[in-house]
């Protein structure tokens, strides 16, 4: 909690009011924001923002904690009057096992936005949280890098938003990291082709995508793959039930990429429930090591 104390006195600015006005309503950087109110707490008092640098959940009794310096501070989220401007990241669970999956924890995440004056994260991690796509839009604005553990995101109408739009809403993605049960991600055969469509999908660095169903276009994938010369780095892992000719298509997709002695293009990792073991050691080894 901020407070001040002891007199204070009217400020009297060279500025014209409006101008006044202007720069504290609308403070163009946490850093400019954080040295007007050092310099003057009148600009907190007309409009009180708190920058956090890191907002995380902590799974182990601690609750919500502000992390700054690599210092955690405890902060009670509900008792706070004041606006958040979260800078950096904002952790919840933060792939830990959760246990206890009541509706007010999976919606931890989702509670938190109203308070928010901007939210500027370029890390995102979630896990076991129920937000709708317009929060998403909100923490996703900067997000280089994001990863969500059984996370469901829903439009206004109930439906579940497709892994497509949830990259194109986060337009300076570097790192794509998707892990869900099949049922909660149901790709079209349209699903890649729609993710081609997306300038910032070729700049990806890392895309993982675990609990896919046999709905993917693996094939049209694979085609580009090959061809493009992309350097992203795809890891797919597939969720039962798979078809026994989807499992054939994966097989041959896997055999191809582990016979190939030299590769012109980025190997793909590709992995099933069921797989063999030892093809899907040898297919990660040349994921992981292929320069």
């Amino acid at each position: 909690m901020i407070y001040f104390r002891g007199p204070y006195h009217r400020q009297e600015f060279s500025f014209p009011d409006s101008v006044i006005y202007y720069m504290i309503k609308n403070p163009i950087s946490p850093k400019i924001y954080e040295k007007l109110i050092q310099c003057c707490k009148y600009f907190f008092s007309k409009n009180p923002i708190i920058v956090i640098p890191l907002l995380k959940f902590d799974q182990n009794g601690s609750g919500w904690e502000v992390v700054r310096n690599g210092i955690p501070t405890k902060i009670n989220i509900t008792n706070v009057p004041n606006k958040l401007w979260i800078t950096n990241a904002l952790h919840v669970y933060d792939n830990e096992d959760i246990t206890n999956e009541t509706p007010m924890i999976m919606n931890l995440a989702s509670s938190i936005i109203p308070k928010f004056y901007k939210c500027d994260v370029t890390k995102l991690s979630l896990t076991k949280q129920n937000i709708f796509f317009n929060e998403y839009l909100m923490l996703a604005l900067n997000v280089k890098d994001l990863a969500f553990v059984d996370v469901i995101v829903k439009n206004l109408d109930g439906t579940l938003t497709s892994v497509e739009k949830l990259v194109e809403g986060a337009s300076k993605l570097k790192i794509f990291g998707l892990v869900t049960e099949a049922f909660h991600s149901l790709p079209s055969t349209k699903t890649f082709e729609k993710l081609l469509k997306l300038p910032h999908f070729f700049t990806l660095e890392n895309f993982v995508w675990a609990g896919i169903s046999e709905g993917f276009d693996i094939a049209k994938f694979y085609k580009y793959v090959k061809k493009s010369n992309t350097q992203t780095k795809f890891y797919l892992c597939f969720f039962d039930p798979l078809s026994d000719e989807y499992q054939n298509l994966l097989e041959s997709i896997i055999d191809e990429i582990i016979e190939t002695e030299k590769h012109e293009y980025q190997p793909p990792f590709i992995n099933y429930a069921g797989m063999n073991h030892e093809k899907c050691e040898k297919i990660e080894s040349i994921h992981n090591f292929h320069k």
